[in-house]
């Protein structure tokens, strides 16, 4: 077992201070607390006192063979639309340099407030009426067989037809019968990105706000955009995103949209791992790479290799080949655990 500290990731999307309770107070936007080891950003061994250690949780860890990365997400602004690739494509475009590793993305996302999402395909023929209805010419998408066939048509429209259709897609999908909520996000995603034809992307999607403690499954190839909200996301230890809009980084639509599977998201089931919280009691953790990660209070884990001790701001890291564990949380905690 091992305790660690997380590594701060401050993309523009974040909060401001979003995520000071479980590591320090910036002033700036703080959107990612990483988790994991993967090498972009490996937690880092601390002792008793939460005084690191010099040493980082990739260079102690034994290797693994499903690792997983687990993030605490405070999102203002959306992350960006966004699809990661399956094992086969990410190693093809990892060799070339197009991406930072080898590895195929799937995450789940748990609420810890309520967290407004965009993921998987929206009902076609509904989602063409809105972008006509905003302003899109209906000779530019009436080609446009399939989802992602129509994507690629949004993306070629002119600058000037792009910003109409975005100033007018929030009233157009109340006139066209989305619920409120769709509404809203719609209108809130183009006063952000008023020159961005990922906004009328966004009309493809489905739309949802995720009560605290409801999860989203996002295999990859589901084309997906996180809004707004405070959440934890776990996933397989991979950074790879391929990006079609709404960010300052780089968008690459041939790969992202080459990526695009034919699939919905789901509450987790059928996804190799699982999270969920635990509040003020014990439970015990079988065989399996487990993290642990106290929000309010601290976390016990106990087992064949003593016991050790987490607080607010650490986390608890056990490796797939250690023995099962009683963890005890005194408070409020995560606990993401491979299947």
């Amino acid at each position: 077992m091992w305790r660690v500290r997380g590594i701060l990731r401050d993309y523009d999307w974040g909060e401001i201070d979003g995520l000071a309770l479980w590591s320090y107070a910036t002033g700036a936007p703080q959107a990612e607390l990483w988790f994991g080891i993967h090498p972009a950003a490996p937690a880092i061994v601390v002792d008793s006192e939460g005084v690191a250690t010099g040493e980082t949780l990739d260079a102690v860890m034994p290797p693994q063979r499903n690792p997983l990365l687990v993030k605490l997400l405070a999102a203002a602004r959306p992350l960006s639309i966004q699809v990661h690739p399956v094992r086969a494509l990410a190693a093809e475009l990892s060799a070339r340099g197009a991406l930072p590793d080898a590895e195929e993305k799937t995450e789940i996302l748990l609420a810890l407030e309520p967290f407004r999402i965009h993921a998987g395909w929206r009902d076609l023929d509904l989602a063409r009426r809105v972008l006509v209805e905003a302003g899109v010419p209906a000779g530019a998408i009436s080609s446009a067989v399939t989802h992602v066939d129509t994507v690629r048509a949004l993306l070629d429209l002119s600058p000037a037809v792009t910003a109409q259709a975005v100033a007018e897609v929030g009233e157009a999908a109340k006139r066209c019968g989305f619920d409120s909520a769709a509404v809203e996000s719609l209108r809130g995603i183009a006063a952000e990105f008023p020159f961005d034809a990922g906004v009328l992307v966004c009309v493809m999607m489905q739309h949802s706000v995720l009560a605290p403690g409801e999860t989203i499954g996002v295999a990859a190839g589901i084309i997906h955009s996180y809004v707004r909200g405070l959440g934890v996301e776990v996933m397989t230890s991979s950074d790879n995103v391929l990006r079609l809009g709404l960010t300052s980084k780089a968008v690459n639509v041939d790969d992202a949209l080459d990526a695009v599977r034919d699939l919905q998201p789901t509450d987790g089931a059928g996804i190799q791992f699982v999270v969920y919280e635990l509040l003020d009691e014990a439970r015990v953790l079988p065989t399996s790479y487990r993290v642990v990660i106290p929000l309010e209070g601290h976390v016990e884990a106990s087992g064949l290799q003593g016991q050790v001790q987490a607080a607010v701001g650490c986390a608890l890291v056990m490796g797939e080949h250690e023995p099962e564990v009683t963890v005890s949380v005194s408070g409020r905690a995560i606990v993401a655990e491979g299947r």
